[in-house]
């Protein structure tokens, strides 16, 4: 009678956002994005592999508690806090992003 490890399955960040962000900093970008060593898209870029690390260190730490090995708890606890400020912090900016948007798709010309 053993102890049967938990086995937490998260879905990795694929958006197109992410998609898009992705395919700028592999170079395969149209227009005056391309060919950039800076900008928007890069910065993006990194901050959307700083959000799919932090997600990855969390489910490293969490399966590591999980199955047994020596982790301390409290820093189980502070990688998953860390990744779930990253996710909140992508989402305002995203909504941010949206609201600019959409205020300038209501300027009149």
């Amino acid at each position: 009678m053993g102890i049967e490890p938990v086995q937490f399955h998260l879905k990795p960040v694929e958006t197109p956002l992410f998609k898009l962000s992705a395919s700028y900093a592999e170079g395969q970008g149209t227009g005056a994005a391309q060919g950039q060593t800076g900008g928007f898209a890069n910065a993006l870029s990194g901050a959307l592999k700083n959000l799919k690390d932090a997600h990855s260190a969390a489910e490293t730490a969490m399966n590591d508690y999980s199955a047994g090995k020596d982790v301390d708890i409290s820093q189980v606890m502070l990688t998953m806090e860390k990744s779930q400020v990253t996710t909140d912090l992508a989402i305002q900016v995203r909504n941010r992003f949206i609201e600019g948007f959409n205020e300038l798709i209501r300027m009149q010309i």
